[in-house]
């Protein structure tokens, strides 16, 4: 017992000078990988909007050939917003039709066609039949918004984020990463991702240049 209260005693602590070396240490260690592991995050969830966005504007492009098939076809430009879409119940994905800036016909997002008893598709009625269809098709899909650029019956572009961007009514354009407090995959702050692939590099990234 003694010889084993005098090895106790014979062991030192760290003194006061390692410890403030080891803990200058470490304050430079996390200096240098806080901001490296921010970035990384970041990355990450730029990359996983993005894939999101694709997963969405592929869901989009099936429904526009199913609503095809049962003859209402969409004409013009415009945006379908998707919004609430939560994936728990898969009865969470509300959306709304919104005619282009303008109004004017050539650019609204209107519909054609008939459908099987002979009366014509109306705003409404496709509505309610996409309503259906997304969802059923969404509801996997992370919770969040997404803004979605329809052209002659085309789906040309996804915006998808987990925050609120249902106030869009354009596109996603390289000018818009490129603005103050903004870089690529992030707008004021909020991570949206983008499906053709977007950025602020205008000379290879613009939707109308990308490949689905």
């Amino acid at each position: 017992m003694i010889k084993k209260l005098q090895k106790l005693k014979a062991k030192k602590g760290f003194t006061l000078v390692e410890l403030i070396v080891v803990i200058a240490i470490i304050g430079v260690l996390a200096a240098i990988l806080i901001p490296t592991m921010i970035g990384y995050v970041k990355s990450a969830n730029i990359t996983s909007a993005d894939q999101t966005a694709a997963s969405i504007r592929k869901t989009i492009t099936n429904t526009i050939s199913s609503m095809e098939t049962k003859g209402c076809t969409l004409k013009g430009t415009g945006l379908v917003k998707i919004y609430s879409i939560s994936n728990t119940d898969g009865a969470s994905a509300q959306f709304s039709f919104t005619a282009a800036a303008g109004g004017a016909d050539a650019n609204a997002l209107a519909v054609s066609g008939k459908k099987s008893n002979g009366t014509a598709w109306s705003m409404t009625d496709m509505q309610n039949a996409w309503k259906e269809a997304l969802e059923k098709d969404l509801k996997e899909i992370k919770a969040g918004t997404a803004v979605i650029s329809i052209k002659n019956g085309v789906c040309a572009q996804v915006a998808y984020s987990s925050a609120d961007i249902t106030g869009r009514t354009t596109e996603i354009a390289p000018a818009d990463f490129a603005a103050a407090n903004c870089e690529d995959g992030v707008i004021n702050g909020d991570i949206i991702g983008t499906n053709p692939k977007v950025t602020k590099d205008a000379a290879t990234s613009s939707p109308a240049a990308a490949t689905p």
